[in-house]
């Protein structure tokens, strides 16, 4: 019969994006880009199956734009808004592929 084993800790990303209020927004160039990336990269950020929705409103100026465009939930958008980005292109769309 073995001892009774401490209790497993809880990850701390789990812990931080509990919290949610106290992490600060992504900075330019920090975050997954709102712009770019793929559904899975989208839907990996935690706030469920959200990828294709996000990617059907593109583009985007600014991450606020998921909930002043109703793309997301405001509590959706809440759970993700530290691990996003919006990385600026040229009026000419220079980060587009044509």
């Amino acid at each position: 019969m073995r001892g009774a084993a401490a209790p497993p800790t809880p990850p701390q990303q789990q812990a931080d994006s509990a919290s949610g209020q106290g992490q600060p927004p992504a900075s330019p160039g920090q975050g997954v880009d709102l712009n770019t990336a793929s559904v899975e990269e989208l839907n990996a950020l935690g706030a469920g199956m959200i990828g294709r929705r996000i990617i059907a409103f593109r583009p985007y100026g600014s991450p606020e734009d998921l909930v002043t465009r109703r793309v997301l939930k405001k509590a959706d958008y809440e759970a993700i808004k530290a691990a996003v980005a919006v990385r600026q292109t040229d009026a000419a769309g220079a980060e587009r592929p044509d």
